[in-house]
């Protein structure tokens, strides 16, 4: 059985060319990725605001019914 030599400058350069496109691959998603997170970021940032409204009315609205009947008493 004959083992195949294997011409070292070819082997580095098919091995660089292939993680070369690998890294650029990886790259992609991770901007993908990154991009979906931004994403979901902006839409959950958007369904607080309400909330964060509503939360300080709310306090605002217990704050001046103590103070006013406090002053009543």
């Amino acid at each position: 059985m004959c083992i195949p030599k294997f011409n070292k400058t070819a082997v580095v350069t098919a091995v660089a060319a292939l993680s070369v496109a690998g890294q650029a691959a990886a790259a992609s998603q991770a901007e993908t990725a990154i991009t979906a997170i931004g994403t979901e970021i902006s839409a959950l940032a958007t369904a607080a605001w309400p909330i964060v409204i509503a939360l300080v009315m709310a306090f605002t609205g217990m704050k001046l019914f103590k103070k006013f009947a406090n002053k009543a008493s």
